[in-house]
């Protein structure tokens, strides 16, 4: 179905940016402080890397070349690791299958009896089922007829445990020269369509140049297809096949000027051939049949239905938008003859300023996934965007700008669009990744409808606490029946701290916490605002009791808050009201298991006017309209 995915074979390090999309925009946030509205459907960060272990652990070697089955269960990649599965003792890349419903890696580049592959593996493509992974190798021992001193192309059925030579003409003869790195698998594994240098895998191939083929493995016949509608010789280069899920339809990248009429453009184009018809057309032309000028067009991806192909292209006609002289993707229409500019920027304003290759298009024709060097993030590197031809709209499935480290490359989309797989350098996706180099990972990007729990604080667990004296840092009297919490500082500079309690333990056990917002009531003030003398109002955060019970206790004026916990700045959001949405690294002390507490104080312990000075906040004893709320907000994955 999708074209397979370039992974460089020696896995060259190129620096740039990683970091995922934050789990929630600043207007979510922003919405929440001001009282919140319905929820909306959002994507949250939810990244997993793929390349380890059945018992989860990291390669030790690069990890690429991603390639996904349509449901998402299974994954191929290639990897230099040695310690994936027991016993890797070849000293060469391999291909693995991550099998994500039984958490599971297995090895793929095994011959029919089991035995290892003698030189190296590379470029995965999986069928759409899972069950078929076609390969490019040099080994030697992974089917008869291989040898190695130039590559092959193979299909693994991992299900039968079986490996066949696909690279051969219809007699079974090896080709007789270099044959992939692309390929692609039909749906049911039947047909796999590949790229060569040989010219014995057809008669009368005699054009000195690369082609693409297609092997019927039930009929056991090879073809061409990148053959001109009458039969033609190509008179030019043809590599990077992408196939439909029945097989009939293969598209490729070619530099042939003789495969359809009036093709002199001079330039790199993309075409579809058709099995059933023999007949062949261009993909790479703008709505109106022009095709591109001035410059290349590659990178071919089908959809399952062979209707719709994916692929890049530098001229600049193909779309009225200005395309600013990058490479852009594109989605051809092949019954409607209409071509769709699909590396548009997020804000829908125009064409991407940046360079944008590797398009896939899922195997129903309605995402592209592809990799972009966005301008615009003040940022080198590539980033991977997700387009949805239904609605218009796409997202960034990755984001550099809150880490400067490693690219994203090699995309491929399940059908869907509900996951992508990619692969990167970055350290900073996943916790435990201390390898220092390329891991294959996986982003979730199935929208989730949040939940929104409200909690109000609890009465007699709330109060205040009085210091013993200026700057003890020691709590003396308390008051737990006070409908008032006193936060600055009363008379002698003693400071008052507040303390509130909630019962956030009816949070699923399995939630996900996207935000927690904390909103209080102001009731009044005594002596100066202590606003203007005593700085920011602040709360820290308690997975659980400050002190030894839920009861307020004097000691609750100093008790350690939760390892990590920062102070939290609350802003004044009404003319009596104050709010703060936790930071990221403070929702893990929402608890789950029983009660969260917060401990209000001023950023300065007093005035030192020996005066009362202190803010009056309603406490969880008030009416039920003013009582502390925390709303915490998640999703149930």
């Amino acid at each position: 179905m999708n074209a397979p995915i370039r992974f460089v074979k020696k896995y060259h390090r190129i620096a740039v940016v990683a970091a995922l999309l934050a789990a929630l925009t600043a207007s979510m946030t922003a919405s929440a402080l001001g009282g919140g509205t319905e929820a909306a459907p959002i994507i949250p960060v939810r990244v997993a890397r793929l390349s380890v272990s059945s018992s989860g652990e990291q390669g030790n070697g690069a990890s690429g070349a991603p390639s996904i089955s349509a449901d998402a269960r299974y994954v191929a990649f290639a990897s230099d690791a040695t310690n994936l599965v027991a016993g890797d003792v070849n000293n060469a890349g391999d291909i693995f299958l991550r099998d994500r419903q039984t958490g599971t890696t297995s090895l793929i580049s095994l011959s029919s009896t089991g035995e290892r592959a003698d030189s190296d593996s590379y470029w995965p493509v999986i069928s759409e089922s899972g069950r078929f992974v076609v390969f490019t190798s040099s080994a030697s021992n992974l089917a008869q007829g291989g040898n190695d001193d130039t590559e092959d192309v193979f299909i693994r059925d991992w299900q039968k445990g079986i490996t066949e030579l696909v690279s051969v003409a219809s007699d079974g003869t090896k080709g007789n020269d270099h044959s992939g790195p692309s390929a692609a698998v039909s749906a049911d594994g039947r047909y796999v369509a590949f790229d060569s240098d040989a010219s014995n895998l057809v008669v009368g191939d005699a054009n000195a140049a690369g082609d693409v083929f297609l092997r019927d493995r039930q009929a056991g016949t090879t073809i061409r297809v990148s053959l001109a509608a009458g039969g033609g010789e190509a008179n030019g280069g043809s590599w990077g096949p992408s196939i439909s899920n029945d097989g009939r339809y293969v598209a490729f990248s070619s530099g042939a000027s003789n495969l359809v009429p009036n093709d002199a453009n001079g330039k790199t184009d993309v075409f579809v051939y058709d099995t059933a018809q023999k007949t062949i057309v261009r993909a790479s032309v703008n709505s109106d049949g022009e095709e591109a000028q001035s410059f290349p067009s590659r990178s071919a991806s089908i959809s399952g239905d062979g209707r719709y192909v994916a692929f890049m292209s530098q001229a600049a006609n193909l779309t009225s938008l200005d395309t600013h002289y990058y490479d852009q993707i594109y989605v051809h229409d092949l019954q409607t003859g209409e071509t769709a500019p699909i590396s548009i920027s997020l804000d829908e304003e125009g064409m991407m300023v940046a360079d944008s290759d590797d398009p896939v298009i899922s195997g129903d024709g309605r995402y592209v996934v592809f990799t972009s060097d966005s301008k615009y993030d003040g940022m080198p590197g590539l980033e991977i965007y997700l387009r949805d031809r239904q609605a218009d709209a796409a997202v960034q499935v990755t984001n550099g700008r809150s880490s400067y480290e490693g690219s994203f490359f090699h995309p491929d989309v399940s059908d869907g669009g509900n996951f992508v797989v990619f692969m990167s350098e970055s350290s900073k996706l996943v916790p435990g990744d201390t390898n220092g180099t390329s891991d294959v990972f996986i982003r979730d990007m199935t929208p989730v409808v949040p939940i929104t729990a409200v909690y109000k604080s609890a009465p007699q667990a709330d109060g205040w606490i009085l210091e013993s004296g200026e700057n003890s840092n020691a709590g003396r009297r308390v008051d737990k029946l006070s409908t008032v919490v006193n936060v600055g500082d009363g008379v002698r500079d003693l400071q008052y701290r507040g303390l509130l309690s909630f019962n956030t333990g009816s949070l699923p056990d399995n939630a996900v916490i996207l935000s927690a917002v904390l909103r209080l009531t102001r009731q009044g003030a005594v002596g100066t605002d202590p606003f203007a003398t005593h700085g920011d109002l602040l709360a820290e955060i308690r997975a659980g009791t400050f002190g030894a019970s839920l009861s307020l206790q004097a000691n609750d004026f100093s008790a350690s808050a939760s390892a990590g916990s920062a102070l939290e700045s609350l802003l004044q959001v009404a003319a009596s009201r104050y709010a703060v949405s936790l930071r990221g690294a403070n929702l893990p002390f929402v608890n789950k298991y029983g009660v969260t507490q917060f401990r209000l104080r001023f950023e300065l312990d007093d005035n030192d006017d020996m005066g009362a000075d202190y803010l009056k906040l309603y406490s969880g004893n008030a009416a039920e309209a003013y009582r502390p709320v925390l709303t915490v907000t998640y999703y149930l994955p």
